[in-house]
């Protein structure tokens, strides 16, 4: 899967609408980021959790044009799937596209340079922020 789901209910994990949110209304469609925690040494999760914190707390933080919302957090709760309980996952506005799909095209688009420019901005932002983003796509 390419990480998007469709969500019945509302807001919340249980359709209340409570969570770590960020605000706002969640869209039908978003993008999921789980941040498993159930598999690793007390150190490994001690660290996990501190960079978790830090990203949940700049997404909050952050509302600029070039960068992606953060709507909600949630925790997964399934003792039955011990890699998945636990995790943080983070309810993320859904990207349009993906840069390896914008690389592969043939032709290439004409904005792209525009395009690359934009995501420049984004990373400045996040620079500013005091973040350095180690996964761009």
């Amino acid at each position: 899967g390419d990480g998007a789901t469709r969500r019945p209910g509302g807001p919340g994990a249980d359709g209340t609408g409570r969570g770590g949110g960020a605000g706002g209304e969640v869209p039908d469609t978003v993008a999921l980021k789980f941040l498993p925690t159930g598999t690793g040494t007390p150190r490994q999760l001690a660290h996990l959790r501190d960079l978790v914190e830090r990203e949940v707390e700049l997404l909050r933080r952050l509302r600029q044009p070039r960068l992606i919302r953060m709507y909600e957090t949630l925790t997964v709760d399934d003792p039955a799937h011990p890699r998945l309980d636990g995790a943080t996952v983070l309810v993320l506005e859904r990207a349009e596209g993906s840069l390896s799909a914008l690389l592969a095209a043939t032709p290439r688009p004409p904005a792209g340079p525009a395009l690359l420019t934009q995501v420049c901005e984004g990373l400045q932002q996040l620079h500013r922020a005091g973040w350095v983003h180690g996964d761009l796509k």
